[in-house]
């Protein structure tokens, strides 16, 4: 998950601009906002406060260490603010189920073409088969070869023998 995206859920829940998430803004709202951010970026994206410093354009690093302590102190205190950490948690967890590697994609499609008796190579990114095997393929299967030749550049060879 991109940092845009906890930025964009946490400004949608606590209704404040983006831009205010970066700058030195002291409004109590955007403030808390902010460290739900930063919570956010340490909890989900796992970055170091180092980083986490440099994305929000602070100084150093113990200050994202007492914005966290601060977010941490409200989650236990503070009922509307873990209630809002909670709905943006449910919404970063829902960004989270829908981002689907590509890799696996890949892998699940060579896969499948493989269990049907097609020759597929991905160090060369190609594909091997017979005319009768294309012609016998169902519609799902031709359509991962087609997959695989447009998405991921494996070239499709028809063998004779």
């Amino acid at each position: 998950m991109k940092p845009q995206k906890i930025d964009r859920i946490v400004c949608m829940v606590w209704k404040v601009k983006r831009r205010h998430l970066r700058n030195k803004v002291h409004v109590p709202v955007v403030n808390d906002a902010r460290n739900a951010a930063m919570y956010f970026y340490r909890e989900v994206l796992k970055l170091s406060t180092l980083k986490i410093a440099r994305a929000f354009n602070r100084s150093s690093h113990t200050t994202i260490l007492s914005d966290l302590r601060r977010a941490g102190n409200l989650i236990e205190t503070d009922p509307l603010y873990r209630a809002k950490i909670e709905a943006a948690k449910t919404m970063i967890d829902q960004e989270l189920t829908k981002i689907v590697p590509v890799r696996k994609k890949q892998y699940n499609t060579r896969q499948r073409l493989l269990n049907s008796g097609v020759a597929v190579t991905t160090k060369k990114k190609q594909i091997s088969l017979t005319p009768q095997m294309l012609e016998e393929m169902g519609r799902t299967d031709k359509k991962r070869l087609q997959l695989l030749n447009a998405e991921y550049g494996f070239s499709i060879q028809l063998s004779l023998l």
